[in-house]
């Protein structure tokens, strides 16, 4: 199929999410249909750079958006802009640091095409990968229940917008080739084969490591009768 405009899909998720094993079933998978290399898939593009200075750096958002624009010019028009996400990500944990996806679909809607994934995960073994960071594993989770607010506010109103948002599961990742497949234009055959050889999915069981109180600390911070 030939576009008109690059693609650019955007892979959302709360930290932990496993966005990270995803990305290069996706990058597999692109290559292996669309020819070319790894380098292909932009990451830490232009796009990227664009988001981070609008949001975690406080720079000039016509400035960001016009590096961005930019960008989306000198990309071949059969681009594929695979960009994942973490939110939060790094040392930008506060909610107003996070890329709000809905304005940055309507800055750039009329020059690439435009989609979007949630990727979800059991939310116990999703707290529990970062259990050290915001000051332990209660505080943690309070943080990741706060930005996860955050991402279903914004997914509600771009969805109100009409714009579909493809729902993943981490821990179900094997059967959802097809599903992939659609967001990056390549048969579920490419994403199957990626997935064997790319996906490291972890074995690690919260159940394992997490004591009554602690699974009781999440409930509570995500609403979990």
């Amino acid at each position: 199929m030939e576009r008109k405009t690059p693609l650019f899909v955007h892979i959302i998720g709360l930290e932990g999410c496993g966005h990270h094993g995803l990305y290069p079933v996706m990058g597999q998978a692109i290559v292996e249909t669309h020819g070319g290399d790894e380098f292909n898939r932009f990451y830490r593009s232009g796009l990227r750079n664009a988001f981070d200075g609008i949001w975690c750096r406080n720079y000039s958002k016509r400035d960001c958006i016009r590096g961005a624009l930019h960008f989306l010019e000198k990309v071949p028009r059969d681009t594929i802009i695979l960009e994942d996400n973490s939110y939060p990500s790094g040392k930008y944990r506060e909610v107003q640091h996070q890329w709000d996806f809905v304005e940055f679909y309507d800055f750039l809607k009329e020059h690439c095409e435009i989609r979007f994934a949630l990727l979800n995960r059991n939310i116990f073994n999703l707290v529990n990968s970062r259990r050290e960071f915001d000051d332990g594993l209660k505080a943690h989770a309070l943080k990741m229940a706060e930005i996860g607010n955050f991402i279903n506010e914004r997914i509600s109103a771009l969805e109100a917008k009409g714009v579909p948002v493809t729902r993943l599961d981490y821990d179900f990742l094997e059967s959802q080739t097809a599903e992939i497949g659609a967001l990056i234009d390549c048969p579920a055959e490419a994403v199957d084969t990626a997935m064997k050889e790319q996906f490291k999915k972890s074995t690690k069981d919260y159940r394992e490591t997490l004591s009554d109180q602690e699974i009781q600390d999440v409930k509570d911070a995500f609403d979990i009768n």
